[in-house]
Parts: C-alpha cells; sequence; structure tokens
C-alpha cells in the first residue's frame, strides 16, 4: 500500500525497538501513550474523525492492554481501534463498531470474534470479499501483524504489547534534491505498479490454472461416482436375477457393471458365474425338452454336461432320476386313453381276492420307482381297482412331468403339490422311491423362490418357502441351513427394535410384528416380539 505523499514503510516490531534514519537519528514511534489523540493525529492529515472508537487502553506498563486495529491504507489511515467486546464488525454503515467510510466496503463487511485468548476474522458475504495477508478468506485464525485487506482499505491486526512503527525515507534539501526526491518516487511507484501488474497477471494466471485443474479433478470425480453408482444398481439386478436362475439376463447386468468398475473382485466374481452357468442351464432345459418328446436318451446327454459341483445340480439329479434305466422304455410315458374294454362276467366268487392281487401287483411296481412297469399293470387289469390306480397313475405322471418341465417357479410349485397329492392317494400311506423324488423336486423349487428374496422385509415369504421346502424333504441340509440364517437376522431385527423401542415405538413395532410373522409361531423370540409388538400399541397413539 502507499501513502499521500511519501513513500511509507510497515513493520511490526517490539515497542524497545526503535527505527534509526540515515544520520543515526532516531525516529520516535507512531503511536504512544502519551501523544496526542487519534483524531487530533487524523486532523492533521486531513483525514475525517469521529468515526468509531480509536481509543486504545493501557495498563500500568505503558502497553496496550488489548488487541488493536491499526488502520494502514484508506480513508482512515493511521486510525487504532482497541478490540474491548468479544465481537466487533467492520463495514461502510454507521451501526458497526468500526465504521470505515470506504465505498469499496459493504455496509456489514466482516466481523472479529473472540475465541479465549485467540481472535478470528470472519467474513459476513461483503461484494468484494475479506482477505488476510493477501488471501481471500472466510474464516482465519489472526497472528499479531496480520493485514486484513477489505476493499481499498488495509488494517494490521496488533495483539496486546505489540507495536506499529511507522518510519519516513530522509528527504534531500534543496530545489535539485526535491526534483530528485520527485524524480525518485516516481520511479518508485512506475517499478512498484509495474511489480503490481506482474504479479496480478501471475496470481490470476495461476488461479485460472489452479480453477481449471479443479475442475478436470471435479469432473472426474462426479463421473466416477456416477459409474460406481450405475455399476452397483446393475450388480444388484444381475446377483437377483442369480438367484432366480436367470443366467442370461444376469450375465448381461452384470457384464455392464464389470465395465463401469473392472477391478470389483465381487462383481467379477459373480460374472464368472454366471457365465459358468449359462450353458448348464441351456444344458437342463434341453433335457426338460427331450423329457416332453420322451425322448430319455437325449435328456441324459444333456444332463451329463452339468457337473455335480453346479447350482443346477440338484434340479440336474431330480431330472435324472425321474427318467426310466437304459434299455428299458420310457418309464413316464402316459399312454392315451383306451377304449373301454368289455369286462368279462366272473362269478363273485374270487372276485376280492384277484382285486387285491392286482392293487397289490400295481402298487409294488409304483413303490419301487417303476412308475411306467405300474401303469402297464394297471391297464391289464379286470378290475375297478385297477381301473381307479390307473386314473390315479394317469394324473400324477402329467402333474410330475409339468412340474419337472415347466420354467416358472410358481406353477411348478402348484404341479409338483398337485403330483405329491396324486403320490399320497396312489401309495395309501406307504413310503417310496416316487414320494421321496416328489419331495426333494418341491424342496428344490421352494428354495430356489425363497433365494429370490433379499430384503428384510421379504423374510416371512422366504421363511415361509424354506419350512415348506424342510416338510417336503427333511433331509435337505441346505435347506435347514438357509433356516437357520433365517431364524438368525430375525433374532438380530428383534434385538434392534428392543435397543430402539423407547426412541422409535413406531420402528420398533413394525419390527417385531416382522419377526413374529419371519419365526414360527411357537418360537419363544416370536412370541416375545408379538408382546412387545402388542404393548406398543398405546406409544405409537400417543
Amino acid at each position: 500500500m502507499t501513502g499521500s505523499s511519501d513513500t511509507v514503510k510497515r513493520m511490526i516490531t517490539p515497542r524497545a525497538e526503535q527505527r534509526r534514519g540515515p544520520a543515526g537519528a532516531q525516529w520516535p514511534e507512531r503511536t504512544s501513550p502519551g501523544g496526542p489523540s487519534p483524531d487530533l493525529l487524523a486532523a492533521a492529515r486531513g483525514l475525517p474523525t469521529g468515526w468509531g472508537d480509536a481509543t486504545a487502553l493501557y495498563d500500568g506498563t505503558g502497553l496496550p492492554a488489548s488487541p488493536r486495529l491499526v488502520v494502514t491504507a484508506g480513508p482512515r489511515r493511521g486510525s487504532e481501534f482497541a478490540l474491548l467486546n468479544p465481537v466487533t464488525t467492520v463495514g461502510r454503515g454507521r451501526n458497526n463498531i468500526v465504521t470505515i467510510p470506504d465505498v469499496s466496503l459493504s455496509r456489514r463487511h466482516s466481523r472479529l470474534e473472540q475465541h479465549g485468548d485467540e481472535w478470528v476474522v470472519l467474513d459476513q458475504g461483503s461484494g468484494n470479499g475479506t482477505r488476510v495477508n493477501g488471501r481471500s478468506v472466510q474464516r482465519h485464525r489472526l497472528r499479531h501483524g496480520d493485514e486484513i485487506g477489505m476493499g481499498d482499505t488495509a488494517i494490521r491486526f496488533v495483539e496486546p504489547g505489540g507495536v506499529l512503527v511507522w518510519a519516513a525515507t530522509a528527504m534531500p534539501s534543496g530545489r535539485g534534491g526535491a526534483a530528485t526526491g520527485r524524480s525518485s518516487r516516481l520511479r518508485r511507484r512506475t517499478l512498484l505498479c509495474v511489480a503490481v501488474f506482474v504479479a496480478l497477471v501471475t496470481i490470476l494466471g495461476a488461479a485460472l490454472v489452479r480453477q481449471r485443474r479443479l475442475s478436470l479433478v471435479a469432473e472426474i470425480r462426479e463421473r466416477g461416482d456416477a459409474d460406481r453408482a450405475l455399476a452397483r444398481a446393475r450388480f444388484q439386478e444381475g446377483a437377483a436375477l442369480l438367484k432366480q436362475g436367470l443366467w442370461a439376463e444376469a450375465r448381461d447386468k452384470l457384464r455392464i457393471a464389470a465395465e463401469l468398475v473392472p477391478r470389483d473382485a465381487e462383481i467379477t466374481r459373480h460374472l464368472d458365474s454366471a457365465e459358468t452357468e449359462l450353458p448348464r442351464a441351456q444344458a437342463l432345459a434341453a433335457a426338460r425338452a427331450a423329457v416332453d418328446r420322451k425322448d430319455p436318451g437325449a435328456a441324459r446327454e444333456s444332463l451329463a454336461q452339468i457337473p455335480a459341483d453346479s447350482a443346477l445340480a440338484e434340479d440336474a439329479r431330480i431330472l435324472e432320476r425321474a427318467l426310466p434305466p437304459s434299455g428299458h422304455g420310457t418309464a413316464l410315458a402316459v399312454r392315451p386313453p383306451e377304449a373301454p374294454r368289455e369286462r368279462t362276467a366272473r362269478p363273485r366268487r374270487g372276485r376280492s381276492s384277484l382285486e387285491a392281487r392286482e392293487a397289490r401287483a400295481i402298487l409294488d411296481a409304483y413303490i419301487g420307482g417303476n412308475v411306467a412297469a405300474a401303469l402297464e399293470r394297471a391297464d391289464a387289469g379286470r378290475t375297478p381297482a385297477a381301473d381307479r390306480l390307473a386314473t390315479s397313475l394317469r394324473r400324477f405322471v402329467a402333474a410330475w412331468q409339468e412340474g419337472l418341465t415347466q420354467q416358472d417357479p410358481a406353477h411348478a410349485l402348484r404341479s409338483l403339490e398337485a403330483a405329491a397329492d396324486a403320490a399320497r392317494a396312489i401309495a395309501r400311506g406307504r413310503k417310496g422311491r416316487m414320494e421321496r423324488e416328489v419331495g426333494r423336486a418341491l424342496a428344490a423349487r421352494h428354495a430356489m423362490i425363497a433365494r429370490g428374496f433379499s430384503e428384510d422385509d421379504d423374510l416371512p415369504a422366504a421363511a415361509a418357502h424354506l419350512r415348506a421346502a424342510a416338510q417336503a424333504d427333511p433331509s435337505s441340509s441346505e435347506v435347514q441351513e438357509r433356516l437357520r440364517q433365517v431364524a438368525d437376522r430375525a433374532r438380530e431385527i428383534y434385538l434392534r427394535a428392543y435397543a430402539s423401542r423407547e426412541d422409535d415405538p413406531v420402528q420398533a413395532r413394525q419390527s417385531f410384528r416382522l419377526v413374529a410373522e419371519i419365526l414360527p409361531q411357537a418360537d419363544e423370540t416370536a412370541e416375545k416380539a408379538r408382546r412387545w409388538a402388542s404393548s406398543l400399541e398405546g406409544k405409537v397413539a400417543e
């Protein structure tokens, strides 16, 4: 900053030090306890007076007892203001504690706050901003000697005991000396203006480069965040499709996620699983189509492409067990209905024993797993019992084949349940191979549907399907493990609801109801959850 006529140099020094002139003369301090008042000094310089408080307090040592603001440039240059309040406002408006009639200042430009032994300057949304030591700031902790710039005004912050010393250069005597001094000052001012211009251009260029670099970094970061969000969404969609057994659709979703985030291990693992299982799923579909065509040989060839470690191995085993042994006819072939045969009248004596023998032969073949032989014997029978068994066997075979080949899980489940009902009606309490096969197929379908539920709100439906799977095939260790995991998750939800029942009774009641729906009715945790949900009704109403 420059003065009105003389070159002024400013520096912060301890009070005991003094600035020496060229002849060894000592220049006194600009401000001292015994000097004239700030208003008189301002009037002597032709500056306005009567703005704010320019009085600094001093303790018994002769040093200022509070921090001060010393105006070093601008309309109030030379004024001092003691910071007596914990909050001091500075601006052009008269309602500020420190008022400076500078048109480049806002009405409420900045604010100085005391925090313990420290002072902080804060910009109050001014038009030209607030600078500390040349840098724009919104908030800055002040140190002794910091220069606060506001528009065309510059203010020094002076801590208690610190002194701001002003020194002027010696002036040559005579006209020649005056001319030389003016020329020297003009050169110095010109050089100073050039230096300031160069510095401003450099700072502006550096600021533009830095702003451009920051913009590029922010753009790259935003693009990366958007890519990661899209990759996460596609990954979740692909994972859900994998659980439903839709391998091709899952592969397409996971490929998009892998392209967006190439080095994500979880996405890569799921994509490898989808690409590995897709040809196996196609082989399983081909085997089911061969079963529909009554071509067990082609079905076996397709099933041979599915290894034992595949996720489709259980479905492949169930379908393979339904095929007839090699060299035999189609085990599950359903013959077209035949015209009713005329039965020759036989004497009533021995009819009951004949029916019993025919029914026993048919049931023995069915219990042993040879459905084709059982159906053939039933068709060849000559008693009403054989006819009834033939009808039940045809109904069982139709439902069984539809349940194995149906792609829609819900439709397949209904068909397999109809096959299970027909199997129980045929066996009449006897356990056989076909009833176990139907149970395994039902359990596999229920488990596959349960795998499609991943959210907490879907856990009741998943638990119901898993319990149905366990009832259909009690020997399935996978179903038992899934049931244990669902029960553990339900107990976690219960503990979380119990901990938040006072702070958030609405959410706690919903969580307790969810736990009661997930766990079996006789479960102890389910009973507790029902009691807590009932007891929270009053709090929720309040």
